[in-house]
């Protein structure tokens, strides 16, 4: 995402959260979200601005989870991917798992295989 496709967005909402960002706050806000492809980011915003019901500059933190959700949420859908798998696959066939993590905490735990 670029610089100006990211100021139209991030300008939208801090006016719908009656905020103000100085120059500097902008800028941190853009280093934490330039790497995201635009559409993400102004999905994850438009979610914050329909999802929060309190005045202000939305944290870093928020506009994040609106897109990918709460570490906690993030692992209970790691351990159901993995229950899926035992279930569907068997406890003893190779799994390659999209989210490499997911195999390397079979691994730490003393499971055997590869992960990605």
């Amino acid at each position: 995402m670029n610089l100006e496709q990211f100021g139209v967005v991030f300008g939208m909402m801090a006016e719908y959260f009656d905020a103000k960002p100085s120059e500097g706050v902008t800028k941190i806000y853009f280093e934490s979200f330039k790497d995201w492809e635009f559409e993400d980011f102004k999905k994850a915003c438009q979610t914050v601005m329909q999802n929060r019901v309190y005045n202000g500059l939305p944290k870093i933190i928020e506009i994040k989870e609106a897109l990918y959700g709460k570490v906690e949420d993030q692992g209970a859908l790691a351990f159901q991917s993995l229950m899926n798998a035992i279930r569907n696959i068997g406890p003893w066939e190779t799994v390659i798992f999209e989210d490499g993590a997911i195999g390397k905490a079979v691994e730490a735990l003393g499971g055997v295989g590869g992960s990605q």
